[in-house]
């Protein structure tokens, strides 16, 4: 879990009255215009403005980068492994991809019985690992 989290974005960069600025995600809302940076994680879930190459590994599991082109879905947890892009945010941060994952994650923790942790390595249940 620790793992997952030091991946979660905690920030990114809204245009902002003409102006790029570096803002907390509980500050986004959906229709922001935001910038991604190489190496940068997506921060939310939203619509492409032009084309991106992104790593999903996180995500996915898949370890080739994709290539998306302006109006597709940019799901939050990838990574920018192209040139800074920009895309329309369709999701807040508490409800985007990533968020979801964390969610996931926290609930089978929390399910999985103190002995079934113990017992198997990682800390997995046995039926999520």
């Amino acid at each position: 879990m620790t793992a997952l989290l030091s991946h979660a974005p905690r920030n990114a960069t809204r245009l902002e009255a003409g102006q790029w600025n570096r803002v907390s995600l509980e500050h986004f809302a959906v229709g922001d215009r935001l910038m991604v940076r190489h190496a940068d994680i997506v921060p939310v879930g939203g619509t492409l403005a032009g084309n991106a190459e992104l790593d999903e590994s996180t995500l996915t599991g898949e370890s080739h980068l994709c290539t998306h082109e302006g109006g597709a879905t940019a799901r939050s947890g990838a990574i920018n492994a192209g040139p800074t892009f920009e895309m329309i945010a369709s999701a807040t941060a508490a409800h985007s991809t990533f968020a979801g994952i964390v969610r996931m994650v926290e609930m089978t923790q929390r399910d999985c019985s103190p002995a079934v942790r113990l017992a198997t390595p990682g800390g997995l249940s046995p039926a999520h690992s």
